[in-house]
């Protein structure tokens, strides 16, 4: 799973437009991680989760980047 995904995701940091961009954070987030996921399954779960929290505000996204 993670041979995959997490390339993907950390290729978000290139792809982004700019460094205060989702983008950028996420993949600046996922180049730093390991994978602990023992299942694809686990990690979808954690991702809906993440997916319903909202960060309109400065401090909601540091909140993402401590995640």
């Amino acid at each position: 799973m993670h041979r995959d995904l997490f390339p993907y995701l950390q290729g978000f940091k290139q792809r982004a437009a700019g460094s205060n961009t989702i983008e950028y954070k996420i993949g600046e987030i996922f180049s730093e991680i390991k994978n602990k996921f023992q299942s694809g399954y686990f990690l979808r779960d954690a991702l809906e989760l993440v997916d319903e929290l909202r960060f309109r505000s400065q401090e909601e996204k540091h909140e993402l980047s401590q995640l």
